[in-house]
């Protein structure tokens, strides 16, 4: 059996489930290896593994990584398009997304707790989401991980995530 990425067995596999939601249960489903301890999951061979979650250094981080996107949404000019999408106050909005992440990530699901299931595509619908939009969001994010010093693997595992993330959101050509 090939070695797989944790990103891969943990993440990509639920990618859709997350972002869509998933029908009929109200709830995302969970790896089935994951136990009551939101950041103890385990391999096929039962062996424990670290989250994204735990990698990135949990709640406290997703939330200041949250903070640094929309503060350079506001703050940067190059971000107009995209912070135009956006509400003028964005206080719910950078927790909602920090909820968002900690649950993607394999932490606690405040985001389903609250809001039940993401339904992303459906939430950014009424935004004409094209590839320059989606560009522009992951520089955003780009800059936000830059500023939280997120480097090596675990950035290049959250760089391919929110690639697929924010590309699986467009809407429109262009």
């Amino acid at each position: 059996m090939p070695v797989m990425p944790i990103v891969v067995r943990l993440v990509l596999p639920g990618l859709a489930s997350v972002l869509v939601g998933c029908a009929g249960s109200g709830a995302t489903q969970a790896p089935a290896s994951r136990t009551a301890d939101p950041t103890a999951v385990t391999d096929a061979t039962g062996t424990p593994e670290e989250t994204l979650y735990v990698r990135i250094g949990g709640e406290d981080r997703i939330r200041a990584l949250s903070d640094a996107f929309y503060d350079h949404m506001e703050q940067d000019p190059e971000f107009v398009a995209i912070r135009a999408m956006h509400p003028e106050d964005m206080t719910e909005i950078r927790v909602r997304l920090a909820d968002f992440l900690c649950g993607w990530f394999g932490g606690p699901n405040h985001y389903l707790r609250k809001h039940g299931p993401p339904r992303l595509p459906r939430r950014h619908k009424p935004f004409p989401i094209g590839e320059a939009d989606r560009d522009e969001w992951l520089a955003c994010m780009a800059l936000a991980m830059d500023d939280l010093e997120i480097e090596g693997d675990l950035r290049a595992e959250l760089d391919d995530l929110f690639f697929r993330g924010a590309d699986f959101l467009r809407n429109r050509e262009g």
